[in-house]
């Protein structure tokens, strides 16, 4: 079975994080019958990331929004279908500083689930 790497962006929706994707229910399952299905735990961190940022101004989002990630959380592990690859490496952090220094790309998160993608094949 091919390997399919996600980014943030497609785990946001487990987290109760809307993102714009439209079909995404229909997609995302097709998804995980078609593919072995991964994410880099960076993505988890990126997430909470977003989370915070959201509900920053809204103490009542905030509540809703933190409880929905530690839902999603346990979503993510108790689904067989979804893995997590490892962090980092040093063969995944080559590719990251890479596109740091060669390509100026600032946000570390996509770096590293790229060099991921990267080092993955």
């Amino acid at each position: 079975m091919d390997e399919l790497l996600l980014d943030t962006t497609y785990l946001l929706p487990i987290f109760g994080i809307s993102a714009g994707l439209r079909k995404f229910e229909e997609a995302f399952g097709k998804l995980l019958s078609s593919f072995s299905v991964h994410y880099n735990p960076a993505s988890l961190m990126e997430a909470k990331w977003i989370v915070l940022k959201l509900g920053r101004t809204n103490s009542e989002k905030r509540d809703a929004l933190l409880a929905a990630y530690r839902t999603g959380l346990k979503v993510l592990a108790s689904d067989r279908r979804l893995k997590a690859t490892p962090l980092t490496s040093d063969t995944v952090e080559e590719v990251a500083d890479g596109l740091l220094v060669r390509e100026g790309v600032k946000d570390y998160f996509d770096r590293v689930i790229y060099g991921t993608a990267a080092d993955r094949g």
